[in-house]
């Protein structure tokens, strides 16, 4: 038998073998990367401690809450003169004023 018979021979059954198994299989499963390559959540259980606003520690994996807009344990604000005073909220400020502490509308703290 001639070789070039053989070579179309095989090529002809290779191109009938698949043309058969795609029209008989069902419809492809879809690929979704992100599921491939983002990291899966892990549960986490046991007693919260809070570190600020948007930061809480469990078993000493410190979590940071994504979306919420909160004061830092070490934020700073500057006053209308650019007096360097650190953020306390309304709940932590004493009850008297003090001259280091801005007035009401005149602080500008960076968000």
């Amino acid at each position: 038998m001639p070789l070039r018979l053989v070579v179309v021979t095989v090529a002809a059954v290779s191109a009938v073998v698949t043309q058969f198994v795609i029209h008989n299989r069902g419809p492809l499963p879809e690929i979704d990367l992100q599921n491939i390559i983002k990291p899966k959540p892990v549960s986490i259980a046991g007693v919260a401690s809070v570190i600020d606003g948007d930061t809480i520690e469990v078993h000493g994996l410190r979590i940071r809450f994504n979306g919420i807009d909160a004061p830092e344990s070490k934020q700073y604000c500057n006053d209308a003169r650019g007096f360097e005073y650190p953020y306390r909220a309304a709940g932590d400020r004493p009850k008297h004023r003090t001259s280091s502490l801005p007035h009401r509308g005149q602080s500008s703290a960076p968000s």
